[in-house]
């Protein structure tokens, strides 16, 4: 959670997030980052049983917009 909350705070400057997380490069969360969100499309495209992922942009647009709020 602390790295999707310092994404929305600070976009795709990888090195700031590094800052909240001692220890950890800026390559290591940024891969981390999108492992984590591949992970999650994958499992809501599999749900809805999409094969070619056209929904995907919908998707991870929807999965930001909550993610954010909590």
């Amino acid at each position: 959670m602390i790295i999707f909350k310092a994404h929305r705070k600070y976009g795709n400057k990888w090195a700031d997030i590094s800052k909240y997380l001692v220890g950890r490069t800026d390559n290591s969360i940024k891969n981390h980052f999108y492992s984590t969100l591949r992970k999650s499309l994958r499992r809501i495209n599999k749900y809805l049983g999409d094969k070619n992922s056209n929904t995907s942009l919908i998707i991870k647009s929807l999965y930001f917009n909550n993610l954010y709020k909590l």
